[in-house]
């Protein structure tokens, strides 16, 4: 059963441990192992979206949902990730910065039960390749939605600002074309 008040206190405790990245790790993996557990604490994910569960200086938790063929330009966090799914599936690419141009390295894919971690330099782009909305616990080793990240431009690959405003146009848009989806199907 996955309880959320006690997955914050595991994650918080995990920051005491000589590795958080791999204490945090281990907390998300057995969260996920029951991924019909952590839905029916967080509920069916119909749309994509962004829930804070906890936030503070020194972690985040998001369940971080994309909707349906979402693709996320490069980007960087400045601080650790895990990432474990518990529907769908998640595609990213990593990347180095070169002079402010993103470099393609390879790429993983996530799929329902399974972990991923980035380090602190870590940079990525996701892309959710089903027709369906993928949904993740995220744990970060800071405060995610603090100033200072970077993404990089799809065309040309260049670095700039994060765009928080333009990322949150990208979650209505896509939401909007599928509750027109879900209008159509009568659901």
């Amino acid at each position: 059963m996955f309880d959320l008040d006690q997955f914050i206190a595991d994650c918080k405790a995990a920051l005491r441990e000589g590795e958080p990245t791999r204490a945090a790790e281990e907390v998300v993996k057995r969260a996920v192992a029951d991924p019909a557990a952590v839905i029916a604490a967080l509920g069916e994910p119909r749309f994509g979206g962004v829930d804070r569960l906890y936030n503070d200086d020194d972690l985040t938790i998001l369940n971080l949902r994309w909707y349906p063929g979402q693709d996320l330009l490069p980007h960087n966090h400045n601080m650790w990730a895990v990432i474990g799914l518990f529907t769908g599936r998640e595609d990213n690419t990593f990347w180095r910065s070169e002079q402010g141009q993103a470099v393609k390295l390879g790429g993983k894919t996530l799929e329902v039960g399974e972990v991923g971690w980035l380090g602190e330099t870590a940079i990525h782009s996701v892309k959710n390749p089903t027709d369906q909305v993928t949904a993740a616990l995220h744990v970060y080793g800071g405060n995610f939605f603090a100033p200072g990240r970077s993404e990089w431009d799809k065309e040309s690959l260049r670095e700039r600002p994060y765009d928080m405003e333009s990322n949150i146009k990208s979650f209505e848009l896509g939401n909007a074309a599928l509750a027109e989806r879900y209008a159509a199907e009568g659901r």
